[in-house]
């Protein structure tokens, strides 16, 4: 086998995972640019308050809490980085008080 064999071989046994190695880490850098993150908190967020208003209508000012606590766990389960908790806390009341005005 003749050395430009030997490097040919090289190259294409590892083009394939050296490609996936670059396609996950952009995946990665691109989950952290801030667009990606206020649309996943706008999602986690709506979804939290949507889910704590079926689950427990009966929480009353635990709600806030309750979906807080939710839209987080939701962060950390995406392997997302969770935003401050202001900003949740920001999110969360949002769609509640979007919940509450549209149901009436």
């Amino acid at each position: 086998m003749s050395l430009i064999q030997i490097v040919n071989t090289i190259l294409v046994l590892s083009l394939p995972p050296l490609i996936a190695i670059c396609y996950v880490f952009a995946q990665f850098v691109i989950q952290r640019f801030p667009e990606p993150q206020r649309k996943a908190l706008k999602q986690y967020a709506g979804q939290a308050a949507r889910y704590v208003e079926y689950q427990h209508p009966e929480a009353g000012a635990d709600k806030k809490t309750l979906a807080i606590a939710y839209a987080t766990d939701m962060f950390r389960l995406s392997g997302r980085p969770v935003p401050h908790d202001d900003m949740v806390e920001i999110s969360v009341g949002a769609a509640l008080y979007e919940l509450a005005r549209h149901n009436g």
